[in-house]
């Protein structure tokens, strides 16, 4: 088994012993996707539905290191469940029926694991 295969199969273990703290949400890819600015939209955004995530908050650490503030949420987002995408700044997610930017974006060594730094619009 390769390593990016074992991270996959760590990560879904993961996930599943988390219980409760997981929710599924959409994630929303403009990457790509001609601007509008008459409706301030991307169009064709391509969403991915039945998104697992974990909201957690930004540390402190991690704020000085980005443009995080303290309102902002972090997403932990299993890789494998947004597959074929390049996630970036422009996208957002869909969680618990509220749209979260994000502001910036980091796949774990491996590629295993999305570490989403999002801000509620």
């Amino acid at each position: 088994m390769s390593l990016r295969a074992t991270l996959t199969q760590a990560v879904d273990s993961a996930f599943g012993a988390a219980g409760d703290l997981v929710r599924l949400g959409s994630f929303v890819s403009k990457s790509g996707a001609d601007y509008d600015p008459i409706t301030d939209t991307y169009t064709p955004a391509v969403t991915t539905p039945n998104v697992r995530m974990i909201r957690t908050t930004v540390k402190a650490k991690e704020m000085e290191a980005s443009a995080a503030q303290i309102e902002d949420s972090k997403f932990l987002v299993p890789a494998k469940d947004i597959e074929n995408i390049d996630a970036n700044a422009q996208d957002y997610l869909i969680y618990n029926g509220g749209k979260y930017n994000i502001i910036n974006v980091d796949l774990v060594p491996g590629g295993s694991l999305w570490i989403f730094f999002t801000r509620k619009a």
